[in-house]
């Protein structure tokens, strides 16, 4: 039979912190928190209230969370992030500027001082969070260019087009191609080809506002996207985008100056059934363009003859 001293001695050996919480917020008894890594010593904690270290907003969403364990009996996990001024009041002499933290929450059965209790494990997982945004980020991005990749293209668009149909909030999308990069690889070799990807996408980071986005598609095929950019505007941008590659490229030696780049425009339309219909309408755009001698800008509705 263990006795109460064992049992805490037991909790006092979990490497991360070990809560006991009244429903009201109280702390009635703090263990574990071994790991020297992430926690110091919490036991100065027990008598004071959740309300005394923490803003409102995670006060009202920690009692929510203790009162949802203890109404259905049973485990809670959730995952919240402690800010620098709340983690100040924890650790004083060494507070992080944020912390992201996993929370399991499972209600005892028995009651102190008349108030339901709860043991709430609270689990670091502030490396963990940063890896995984390290690891989004590189699934995200093509190796070469820096700029995002397909797969976070059909990402973005899908929400972009959601927008689109529930708020009519439209998007431009410029589809792009460098003319004469084959030439280039074939005479100075896919080096010299792949600095001009690097600098179309130099182009393209240096020139879009704060909202756009833009995605290499594979090869020397680029998309940038517009939120909140009419037709004018995003026809404006292509040609201004154009010219600034061309700027750019003059700097370049030899073949690799007469490379330029082609686009194509088009935007969402009430007759989409996805944002892929936009995607063919500024590819077909951009073929026209290149047909009709590279270097240019056209929009769909001069390859449809009607407008976007």
């Amino acid at each position: 039979m263990l006795t109460d001293k064992i049992l805490a001695s037991v909790l006092n050996q979990f490497p991360d912190p070990v809560f006991v919480l009244s429903e009201s917020g109280k702390y009635i008894g703090v263990y574990g928190g071994r790991d020297a890594r992430y926690y110091r010593d919490a036991s100065g904690l027990v008598g004071n209230s959740i309300g005394d270290f923490f803003e409102k907003q995670n006060v009202e969403f920690f009692l929510k969370q203790i009162k949802l364990a203890l109404d259905q009996k049973q485990l809670v996990t959730v995952e919240y992030e402690l800010m620098d001024t709340e983690l100040a009041k924890l650790l004083p002499d060494e507070a992080p500027p944020i912390a992201y933290f996993e929370g399991r929450i499972n209600p005892l059965d028995f009651t102190v001082e008349g108030e339901r209790v709860v043991i709430w494990v609270a689990s670091n997982r502030t490396d963990r969070h940063f890896l995984q945004l390290e690891l989004k980020k590189m699934c995200d991005t093509d190796g070469l260019t820096q700029l995002y990749n397909r797969c976070r293209l059909d990402e973005d668009m899908k929400k972009a087009f959601e927008n689109f149909k529930r708020l009519g909030v439209n998007t431009s999308l410029l589809a792009l191609d460098l003319d004469n990069l084959k030439q280039v690889n074939d005479s100075l070799g896919h080096h010299e080809g792949d600095n001009l990807l690097k600098l179309l996408a130099k182009v393209c980071h240096t020139s879009l506002r704060m909202n756009d986005s833009a995605y290499r598609l594979g090869g020397d095929e680029f998309l940038v996207a517009m939120p909140l950019s009419d037709f004018d505007a995003a026809m404006a941008f292509a040609g201004r985008l154009r010219e600034h590659f061309l700027l750019d490229a003059e700097k370049l030696q030899g073949i690799a100056r007469d490379c330029s780049v082609s686009v194509g425009v088009s935007m969402f339309k009430d007759t989409d059934s996805s944002f892929n219909d936009a995607l063919i309408r500024a590819d077909k755009a951009l073929y026209a363009a290149k047909k009709q001698g590279k270097n240019s800008v056209f929009s769909s509705s001069e390859v449809t003859g009607t407008g976007d």
